[in-house]
């Protein structure tokens, strides 16, 4: 018998001239700074939805996915706010399988999206 490993890959989706507006309206510097703060109230976000899921506290998990699309709007990360979206629609529901499974895409991209993004300002240096 042979056991197969499924390997979930999300594909990130940044927009790059959100970016660089960024970098354009504040400055390199202070860019840099926005980008990265935002970066780590994503990554504090995102630990926090997995223990709230855990927890079955959907109405906070509902304020952290709202949370969560605003950030990843501001910082254009196109795919993450998207499916933060969907987390906010389906903690409004009750369906806990989709809620569990969707709100784990979200972490799963938002972990990716990251280190796109970090991957990129590496290029920027």
């Amino acid at each position: 018998m042979h056991i197969g490993e499924l390997r979930l890959v999300e594909t990130v989706c940044l927009d790059g001239e959100k970016l660089e507006e960024i970098c354009l309206r504040l400055g390199y510097r202070g860019g840099e700074e926005a980008i990265c703060a935002a970066m780590e109230e994503l990554a504090m976000l995102l630990q926090q939805a997995g223990k709230l899921l855990q927890a079955g506290e959907t109405g906070a998990l509902e304020d952290v996915a709202r949370r969560v699309h605003g950030s990843a709007e501001r910082i254009g990360m196109v795919a993450l706010a998207r499916v933060a979206g969907e987390v906010v629609a389906l903690a409004a529901g009750y369906d806990p399988a989709a809620l569990g499974a969707v709100a784990a895409r979200m972490r799963r991209l938002g972990e990716q999206s990251l280190l796109a993004i970090w991957d990129r300002q590496d290029l920027m240096i």
